[in-house]
């Protein structure tokens, strides 16, 4: 393809040395958040750098989004209930919006114990609302981005279809 590049004939040891993974070195799924939030950043930085059209990487993107805001909200949840005492009954789903329904009624029930629900009510809303726009914007169906069709074969995204990255 015309945007696949070779790698250097000659690299040196110091670059050859960042080409190694020290995956065991990731000790919580938030090192993974931030991971995942690394790859996205650093593939779009790269396609405006070099003007290509994000539709060259745009299902493995979108992917890489859907699951750094899965894994930020599945973690936020086991970090409330901590505190909430409420069981983690969505922890095996895929499902977004069943996963941020799950976050605030953790959330919630901290607010409200702990008196901080009015106080932060604006501030909440104002994050909440604009993650809430992207759930949407990224879809239900696990298959988002995976894959062309869902497991029950039919197309994830109508022909039609489009997402401002």
């Amino acid at each position: 393809m015309w945007y696949k590049k070779e790698l250097p004939d000659q690299i040196n040891n110091r670059d050859l040395d960042k080409l190694t993974a020290y995956i065991g070195h990731s000790y919580s799924d938030m090192n993974l958040v931030g991971q995942y939030e690394n790859a996205v950043d650093i593939l779009i930085n790269q396609i405006i750098k070099e003007k290509h059209r994000v539709d060259t990487i745009a299902h493995p993107l979108l992917y890489l989004m859907r699951h750094s805001i899965e894994l930020g909200i599945k973690e936020n949840i086991k970090y409330l209930k901590k505190y909430s005492k409420l069981p983690f009954s969505k922890n095996k789903t895929h499902a977004l919006s069943d996963l941020f329904s799950e976050f605030e009624k953790h959330y919630n029930k901290i607010a409200i114990e702990n008196n901080f629900e009015t106080e932060l009510k604006e501030e909440y809303t104002k994050y909440t609302s604009d993650l809430k726009d992207v759930i949407n914007a990224l879809g239900e169906d696990a298959s988002s981005f995976r894959y062309i069709y869902s497991t029950d074969e039919k197309k994830v995204f109508d022909n039609v279809e489009t997402i401002n990255v």
